[in-house]
């Protein structure tokens, strides 16, 4: 099952506690509204495929 986040972001089901619980983090401690708090859990889910990404790609590299 797919929860809508926003428009542009969807997460699996399981993942929404995640991104929940990373939510209320961040805007009690760094006293984000919700838009900047929207905003910072796309950016951490961008980096985190973008790591995935990575990861995947020096894999399939050949070693030097």
């Amino acid at each position: 099952m797919r929860v809508e986040i926003t428009e542009a972001v969807w997460i699996e089901e399981s993942e929404y506690h995640v991104a929940a619980r990373i939510a209320s983090r961040l805007q009690a401690d760094l006293e984000l509204d919700v838009h900047s708090t929207e905003l910072a859990l796309a950016l951490i889910e961008r980096i985190r495929r973008l790591e995935a990404e990575l990861r995947d790609l020096k894999a399939r590299s050949p070693s030097p």
